[in-house]
């Protein structure tokens, strides 16, 4: 968890930068910096979604007979999935947000519009860049919305069917 959140104080230029070095300009570096800077947080927010489920619910499914596998899959993810899609929903917005970045290694994307607009001035090639990154950014924010929607009601589907 430390790592994840010493992480998170790093500038997102500079994630970008320290990829650059080890795997040279283009894409698959501006891939692998965005996928370590967004990875980091979900996993810290994981971590901290499955400490914070109450010890005496995890007391009662180990009293029941539940393995430690059947706890954490049956009792602790279930229980922490609004944290942890909270943060993969924080991660993804975020990362459509630092993407624009990867112009600056030869990444290309929208950042490449986004940047030529600004130093041109031209306003209509930078918000052809900016739109499609908003539109991009809510789209995913909703998609995995609708996916923990689903989960949830997977769980309490799930949970109902035991109890009957």
């Amino acid at each position: 968890m430390g790592i994840g959140n010493v992480s998170q104080t790093i500038p997102t230029l500079a994630i970008i930068a320290l990829v650059f070095p080890l795997l040279g300009l283009g894409f698959l570096p501006a891939l692998v910096g965005l996928f370590t800077y967004a990875l980091l947080p979900v996993l810290t927010n994981t971590v901290a979604g499955l400490e914070n489920v109450d010890e005496s619910t995890v007391e009662a499914a180990r009293g029941m007979g539940m393995t430690d596998a059947q706890i954490l899959r049956k009792i602790q993810l279930p229980l922490a999935l609004p944290v942890i899609f909270a943060e993969i929903r924080t991660s993804a917005v975020l990362s459509v947000r630092t993407a624009y970045l990867a112009f600056f290694i030869g990444g290309g994307g929208l950042g490449v519009w986004v940047i030529t607009g600004i130093s041109l001035f031209d306003t209509a090639q930078l918000l052809a860049g900016a739109i499609p990154g908003a539109l991009l950014a809510i789209g995913l924010d909703s998609l995995f919305a609708l996916a923990e929607k689903q989960l949830s009601a997977e769980r309490h589907s799930q949970r109902s069917s035991a109890v009957n």
